[in-house]
């Protein structure tokens, strides 16, 4: 071998040789080795910069036995963080669900309202609206005997009363009347249920079995009467 191939083999070879070293478990040896290998790229670069047109002499770097990595991707961009106001809307809202399932409807109702209030005036505030109309429907239809009704009916005009547009819920409060009014009916409560009917259709004039069961009622209202007389002879 010439001594031009030799000289440009030795680079070669020392490299080789540091990475022999780190195969051995010699990993302090072969940084080493690799700096003294650096140290001697950057001495003779020195030496030949003035020489040498253009050249430019690159700064010192530290030597590095791990393999070389691709840049990591960007993350994907994640959702942003909600504020800490709506953070604790969101576990209120959390929390009535959880009481629904335990049939605890009050107090679903009212950790769906601390839920609102805590968002009405913040950008999520039209969601948690319309979550906590969701808590207060669904504690109103849960049971439909007629020991529940008062609550229900309290809990559908709130619901209500926040959101007068909703047709669901002047739909819900027409359906959960008319439920009260089949109860009572079955019950005997005839005059009761004749009331509850009438405010069944207040609701929702277009109430086809509220309808019915009141024209039924009354039908069976007259027949208990009887035919009217006429009048003295």
């Amino acid at each position: 071998m010439g001594d031009a191939a030799a000289e440009r083999s030795a680079p070669q070879l020392d490299v080789a040789r540091a990475r022999l070293l780190v195969r051995q478990g010699r990993p302090d040896e072969a940084v080493t080795l690799l700096r003294e290998i650096v140290a001697a790229a950057q001495a003779l670069l020195s030496e030949l910069a003035p020489a040498v047109p253009y050249a430019v002499v690159p700064e010192p770097v530290a030597a590095s036995l791990e393999p070389a990595s691709e840049a990591p991707l960007p993350a994907p961009d994640a959702e942003p963080t909600p504020p800490r106001a709506d953070r604790i809307s969101m576990r209120q809202l959390a929390r009535a669900d959880a009481l629904l399932e335990l049939r605890r409807y009050d107090d679903a109702v009212q950790a769906s309202h601390a839920a609102w209030m805590g968002a009405a005036t913040r950008p999520a505030g039209a969601d948690v609206l319309d979550a906590m109309i969701d808590v207060h429907c669904a504690a109103a239809m849960a049971d439909t005997s007629p020991g529940h009704f008062a609550d229900a009916e309290r809990w559908l005009r709130c619901a209500y009363s926040h959101d007068p547009t909703n047709e669901r819920v002047r739909g819900l409060l027409a359906e959960r009347t008319y439920r009260h009014a089949v109860e009572l009916q079955r019950r005997g409560g005839r005059d009761e249920a004749i009331e509850a009917l009438g405010k069944c259709l207040t609701w929702n004039p277009e109430h086809a079995d509220a309808e019915a069961l009141l024209r039924r009622l009354n039908r069976d209202g007259r027949s208990r009467r009887g035919p009217r007389t006429g009048g003295s002879v």
